[in-house]
């Protein structure tokens, strides 16, 4: 992952940055280590129409249900000057409970989007488990695409920009995953089920076997 400050690799391992001394640490002195509630639409700056939220609403449940370990929430407000929108997206990552279809998701495998609209500032904060799967210079990319649609206040526009990036980068992602595994497992030899402390759902109404069952006597 890299550095939400200066956007310096970090190491798995590390728990700050060696560049700039970046730790969740400053983040947590600054916003709080408090639990917080979110919506996966949060309006906090109120720049989105009835009919654009339900629309952003709409695409964000196609993409849980492409994706159902996943889920991406958008954040909308004025951010202060000392708080850039990775930073607030990587926070939320670590203290948001997020009203998503499924509560049991884990934040790792979330996105969140944070758009300032005041002052024109945008990040996409990507959980743990999703980061490696999209490189950042797709997240560079779509930053930058972003920027047009932005500066045109176009505030659903570009989220709907996040939503299809990120769901054709999973989805190819998906479909590599599908092609490393696409050679089916050799054929058993005599195993059964039971070699595997597996009993047959039906084994109470096997056929008796005619070698074991008595005969009957006239």
């Amino acid at each position: 992952m890299r550095c939400p400050h200066c956007s310096h690799p970090i190491a798995p391992q590390k728990t700050f940055c060696e560049r700039c001394g970046f730790s969740d640490a400053h983040l947590a002195a600054y916003l709080g280590t408090e639990w917080v509630r979110l919506e996966r639409i949060t309006d906090a700056a109120h720049c989105l129409r009835l009919e654009e939220s339900r629309q952003l609403e709409v695409h964000l449940d196609d993409f849980e249900r492409q994706f159902p370990q996943s889920f991406l929430a958008l954040y909308f407000g004025a951010l202060p000057p000392k708080l850039n929108p990775l930073e607030l997206g990587m926070w939320l990552l670590n203290h948001g409970a997020f009203s998503t279809h499924q509560f049991a998701k884990r934040n790792d495998f979330g996105a969140v989007c944070v758009i300032d609209p005041l002052a024109g500032r945008h990040g996409i904060a990507l959980g743990y488990a999703l980061d490696p799967l999209i490189p950042t210079p797709q997240v560079e990319t779509l930053l930058s695409d972003m920027v047009t649609p932005l500066r045109l206040s176009r505030w659903a526009e570009a989220a709907d920009l996040v939503i299809a990036s990120l769901s054709s980068v999973l989805r190819d992602h998906g479909k590599a995953s599908h092609r490393r595994i696409d050679t089916p497992p050799p054929p058993s030899r005599g195993g059964s089920p039971a070699d595997f402390g597996l009993a047959p759902l039906r084994a109470g109404h096997r056929k008796a076997d005619p070698e074991r069952t008595p005969s009957r006597r006239a």
